[in-house]
């Protein structure tokens, strides 16, 4: 019995990392000098965290990691300096601890649940678990940007500042896309059972069973917001980088087409609107009559 429950969480986790790793290769938006928007690509690896505890998660991530170095690979030849140093540096922060970090995800397992576990308390527990991942991940690729990519001196405050702003460019939106699928997943799905299933609301003891629009169009409208965000990003970002040198610069904001980033994000967020409202009315007409 326990070499079949040990088999089974192995098998769940390798289709969990190899999801990962399928999703971290779908780039919403591929930054010129690295780093990339995706699908929440760090998600999966994340839920093995939250299921089975930071340890087990850690494996999980390393293994994660590794497989995320191998397939930038080519990332080491741009190096500015590749000393061993800069390669090691490279490895630890970029790599190592940028992905290791996704097992911290599951630090809030149980924590917000007050006794009882429950779809909004898991999906708090998931979104702020999926926050906090990304963060410690943008400060691990902020400390490479400032370091092993300006040839490890003492970073000076143009350094420090570039690194910031240019590593904010992909992980803003893919902090917002991770911790908005969790936030619903969260919602959607018991991921404490021992077989993951959808959550059943219960009301007076009787279980009462939502049609599947009612859990897809809340998705959908998540997808409008992050999709807006998305564009908003490639809209304005894409003129806040010198073309030639790759810096941070101010000087093309007059470039942008503010008119396109309005009617985006107006567009993107009255559908979002309409989404949550038929959602929520939706909801409504199926719960029991008082």
């Amino acid at each position: 019995m326990k070499n079949a429950k040990l088999i089974k969480r192995l098998v769940e986790s390798a289709l969990l990392i190899a999801l990962s790793t399928v999703l971290s290769t779908l780039k919403l938006i591929d930054m010129p000098y690295g780093g990339s928007v995706t699908f929440a690509s760090m998600l999966p690896v994340m839920l093995i965290a939250y299921r089975y505890g930071i340890g087990y998660g850690a494996v999980s991530a390393g293994v994660y990691a590794v497989i995320q170095q191998l397939l930038g690979l080519e990332n080491f030849a741009y190096l500015p300096v590749p000393t061993p140093v800069a390669i090691i540096g490279l490895i630890i922060f970029d790599y190592a601890l940028a992905f290791l970090a996704i097992a911290i995800g599951g630090i809030f397992r149980g924590r917000l649940a007050d006794g009882r576990h429950t779809a909004r308390s898991q999906s708090l527990e998931l979104m702020l678990g999926a926050v906090l991942v990304c963060v410690l991940r943008y400060i691990c690729h902020t400390v490479a940007g400032a370091t092993v990519w300006q040839e490890l001196p003492i970073p000076d405050g143009a350094a420090i500042i570039y690194s910031i702003s240019y590593n904010a460019t992909y992980m803003i939106p893919e902090t917002l896309i991770c911790a908005a699928v969790a936030f619903y997943l969260g919602g959607a799905i018991d991921f404490l059972e021992s077989t993951p299933k959808p959550f059943i609301r219960r009301e007076d003891g009787i279980s009462l069973e939502y049609p599947t629009a009612c859990r897809v169009l809340p998705l959908c409208a998540w997808l409008f917001v992050v999709g807006g965000v998305i564009a908003d990003t490639c809209l304005i970002f894409k003129h806040l980088q010198d073309g030639e040198s790759g810096e941070f610069t101010l000087a093309y904001l007059s470039e942008i087409s503010w008119t396109a980033v309005a009617v985006v994000t107006a567009a993107c967020a009255a559908v979002a609107i309409a989404l949550f409202i038929t959602g929520a009315l939706l909801k409504k007409k199926h719960s029991p009559k008082e």
